[in-house]
Formats: C-alpha cells, sequence, structure tokens
C-alpha cells in the first residue's frame, strides 16, 4: 500500500485527472438532473393534459356516433313512411278504399257515394286524399265505425265528422276520412 501512496504523490497528473473528470461528470449529472427532472414533469403534465383531451374528444366521438346512428335510423324509417305507409296512391288507394267499406259494412252501416277529392303538401312532397261519403244508421254503429277506423292498421285521419238525427231514430252521419300519399308516381323524373 505505501508503494501506491508513493506512486500517487510522485505522479500527481496520473490521478488528479481522472479524479477532475469524475467530480466534472458528477456536476454535470447533477445539473442534468436537474434541468430534466423539471423537463421530465412539464411532459408528464403535458400527457396527462392529452389523456384528458382524447378522453373528452373519445367521450365526444361517441356521443357524435350515437347521433349518425339516431340520423340513420331517422333516415331508414322516414324512408319506410314514405315507401310503405305513405306508398303511392298507385300502390294503395284502391285498397283503403275496399278497407273503409268493408269497416263500414262492419260496423251495420251502408256508404252509399263516396268522393275523393286531393290536396297537394309541396312542402313534404306527399298530397292528401279524402274519402267522404255519408251513411244513415244508429249511433251505436257510427261508434262501431270509428273504432274500427282507429283500430285500422292503415294510416287513417278522421277529418270532419257530421251527425244528424232522422225521423225514425236513426242517424245521417257524414264522414270525411283522409290519408297521405307520396308524390312519386305524380312525378314523372322520379321514376328515371
Amino acid at each position: 500500500m505505501s508503494r501506491l501512496l508513493e506512486l500517487l504523490r510522485e505522479r500527481p497528473w496520473a490521478w488528479s485527472v481522472p479524479l477532475a473528470l469524475l467530480l466534472l461528470n458528477l456536476m454535470l449529472l447533477s445539473t442534468y438532473r436537474a434541468l430534466y427532472s423539471g423537463r421530465v414533469t412539464g411532459l408528464e403534465s403535458q400527457i396527462e393534459s392529452e389523456r384528458e383531451e382524447l378522453a373528452e374528444l373519445s367521450r365526444l366521438a361517441e356521443q357524435v356516433e350515437a347521433k349518425v346512428v339516431g340520423a340513420r335510423q331517422a333516415r331508414d324509417g322516414i324512408e319506410d313512411l314514405y315507401d310503405d305507409t305513405f306508398a303511392t296512391e298507385q300502390e294503395r288507394f284502391t285498397a283503403i278504399v275496399r278497407e273503409v267499406r268493408d269497416l263500414a259494412v262492419r260496423a251495420g252501416l251502408r256508404p252509399d257515394a263516396m268522393s275523393y277529392p286531393e290536396q297537394e303538401i309541396e312542402e313534404f312532397g306527399l298530397y292528401e286524399r279524402s274519402i267522404n261519403f255519408d251513411v244513415e244508421g244508429s249511433y251505436d254503429a257510427l261508434r262501431r265505425l270509428i273504432n274500427f277506423i282507429e283500430l285500422s292498421d292503415s294510416f287513417l285521419v278522421l277529418r270532419r265528422l257530421g251527425v244528424n238525427q232522422t225521423r225514425d231514430q236513426q242517424v245521417r252521419i257524414s264522414l270525411s276520412l283522409s290519408t297521405l300519399f307520396s308524390g312519386r308516381d305524380l312525378d314523372p323524373e322520379a321514376e328515371s
């Protein structure tokens, strides 16, 4: 060991240079850690902020997707409504008139003459066709007819109902029903 101490005393440059480098490295490392630690903390807070923003954007994306699904369902529902419920007159009108006659007969009433005025509803691309007729019968038959109309699967709206009593305890009933049709069969360009 004494030999080592003698060598260290004889050659101070041999140990002083590595010692100076070691001290310099320790100083640089502590300075770098202090600077880097602040930067790491800043990056960690930025990462946390980005995570929160990502979570908010994910929540908003889910809401938008739910609205898109709802809009698609609404669009499909509207298409079904126009294609099925408000199908063209050519596709449904005869069946509806037949159904109204059958409902009146089932209720115990006999419709005589029927008229079918129409009115276009340009705003929605639809038109309304009315079914107007008069019948004579009992008040109970009238109630049954109205009930049958309400229970019908067809889209029928009771627009007007007039009731007058006749001499023989019967009532004279004036009815106006209406239904809607899509206007596609009226527009020759819609078929092409």
